[in-house]
C-alpha cells in the first residue's frame, strides 16, 4: 500500500470533539472536506467492554474474550489479504464465526486476515448500544411527522425499514488493508479506532506503525486521475502496475496520507476515494452517515 514521505499524521487537520456543529458544518461537511476529530469517543462503553489494559505494557488492547462472548457465533466474511493478486484485483475470503477467526488470529501465524463491513448491530439486536453517535453526524428525527431530517438520515432508514444496515466492525491483523473504493451510494462516513497495540496482532475499526490505520484519500476533483480513460475501470489499489491506468501516478503524488491514532475518528466526506492499512492491531466501528443538507 502506498507510504508518504511525508509527516502523515500532519496531513488533515485534527480538530476537538468539543467544535460547535456550527463549525464544522461549515469547514468541512458542506465543503467536503475529510478531518480527524479527537475525543469523540472517551465515554463509549466500548472502551470498557471490548478493550483492555495489557498488564506489561499498558497498551490498550482488544479483549478477545468479551468479542467471543458479543459476536462469537456469528458468521463474517474475512479476507486474506497476504493471498492479494494484483492481477486480477482481488484475495480470498472465507466466511467464519468471529470465535474461529479470533481464535485463528491468536494462535496461527499471521495471514493478515481482516474482519470487514461485519453488521455487529445487526446480528446481536439485543447488544446495547456500545457508541454515541457524535452530535457532528446525529441528525434529528421528527417522529411526529414521521420525517427524517438531518445528516444520519440514510442510516436511520435503513435501520427503522430494515431494509439495510451501515454499522460496520472491522477486525483485522497487522498489514490488512481495504482496497481502493468510495463509499456506498456516495455517501459520508465516519469510523473511530478503539484501540492499538504493539504486541497483539488484531486490530478493529478500523498507521505506518504498529497500532495506526493509514488512509490514503483521493479528492474528488482529483479522481479522474485513478481511472481508465477509455472503460472507467477503477485500479484495486493505488499500488497496480496495470498499464491499463496510465494516470494513475498522478492520482498518488495528489494522495493524502493521514494516520489515524487509536480514539480518533476520521470523518470522510462524499465522493472522496480512499484505501486503509492497518499497523498492529485495532478494532474500529465505522457507521455511514450521508448528509441531508
Amino acid at each position: 500500500m502506498t507510504n508518504s514521505d511525508t509527516d502523515a499524521a500532519s496531513q488533515l487537520p485534527r480538530i476537538p470533539g468539543s467544535l460547535p456543529y456550527p463549525t464544522f458544518l461549515d469547514a468541512f461537511l458542506r465543503p467536503l472536506k475529510p478531518c480527524i476529530i479527537t475525543g469523540l469517543a472517551d465515554n463509549w462503553p466500548a472502551f470498557n467492554e471490548w478493550t483492555r489494559r495489557n498488564p506489561l505494557t499498558s497498551d490498550l488492547v482488544p479483549d478477545y474474550d468479551a468479542l467471543r462472548a458479543a459476536f462469537g457465533k456469528f458468521t463474517g466474511c474475512i479476507t486474506f489479504c497476504d493471498e492479494y493478486d494484483d492481477a486480477n484485483g482481488s484475495a480470498p475470503q472465507r466466511e467464519l464465526s468471529v470465535a474461529q477467526f479470533i481464535d485463528d488470529m491468536t494462535t496461527q501465524s499471521p495471514q493478515k486476515r481482516y474482519l470487514k463491513d461485519f453488521h455487529f448491530m445487526r446480528v446481536n439486536p439485543q447488544l446495547p448500544p456500545p457508541y454515541t453517535v457524535p452530535n457532528f453526524f446525529q441528525g434529528i428525527h421528527l417522529s411526529q411527522k414521521n420525517m427524517l431530517i438531518g445528516d444520519d438520515w440514510y442510516n436511520r432508514v435503513a435501520v427503522e425499514t430494515e431494509s439495510d444496515d451501515f454499522r460496520f466492525l472491522y477486525l483485522g491483523e497487522d498489514g490488512s488493508f481495504t482496497q481502493l473504493h468510495h463509499d456506498v451510494c456516495m455517501s459520508h462516513s465516519w469510523s473511530t479506532s478503539l484501540c492499538g497495540t504493539t504486541t497483539s496482532r488484531l486490530q478493529w475499526w478500523e498507521l505506518s506503525y504498529v497500532g495506526i490505520k493509514e488512509w490514503t484519500l483521493i479528492a474528488p476533483e482529483d479522481a479522474h486521475y485513478l481511472k481508465n480513460p477509455m472503460t472507467d475501470a477503477l485500479p484495486s489499489t493505488l499500488d497496480s502496475q496495470h498499464e491499463q491506468f496510465p494516470f494513475l501516478k498522478n492520482a498518488r503524488e495528489k494522495a493524502i496520507v493521514v494516520r489515524q491514532y487509536p480514539g480518533e475518528t476520521i470523518f470522510v466526506p462524499s465522493g472522496w476515494y480512499h484505501q486503509v492499512q492497518n499497523h498492529g492491531s485495532s478494532p474500529s466501528p465505522d457507521p455511514l452517515n450521508p448528509s441531508a443538507g
